[in-house]
């Protein structure tokens, strides 16, 4: 919300083993980007969602970002290769637009 007073809408890439696009009721930790595609603060074209692998998540939170326009690599996609083809293509994806940065460090977990 603080970035949209500048920048309206901006792009997102989010590193975690968890997508974080749950449908509760509540605001949670699980809840937050759900949220920003309902108040309008994301360019969901150029949301990249880096590591999923799951545990607390469910299909549909997946599948929910998917039909949003998010770009979802799978923490199996990330393993033993090296990341930057895939930090190229988000760079030329996103180009020039404003991008918050959202690191957990679940995806790091094994």
């Amino acid at each position: 919300r603080g970035m949209a007073k500048t920048y309206e809408k901006v792009a997102l890439i989010h590193v975690d083993a968890h997508c974080d696009t749950s449908d509760y009721k509540y605001v949670t930790h699980g809840t937050p980007f759900r949220r920003a595609v309902k108040e309008n603060l994301l360019m969901c074209d150029k949301v990249w969602q880096i590591g999923l692998r799951g545990g607390g998540s469910t299909i549909d939170d997946f599948e929910w970002g998917a039909r949003q326009g998010f770009k979802v690599v799978l923490a199996t996609d990330c393993w033993h290769k090296s990341l930057v083809p895939l930090m190229e293509k988000i760079r030329n994806d996103i180009g020039d637009a404003p991008v918050y940065i959202s690191f957990d460090i679940d995806a790091l977990d094994p």
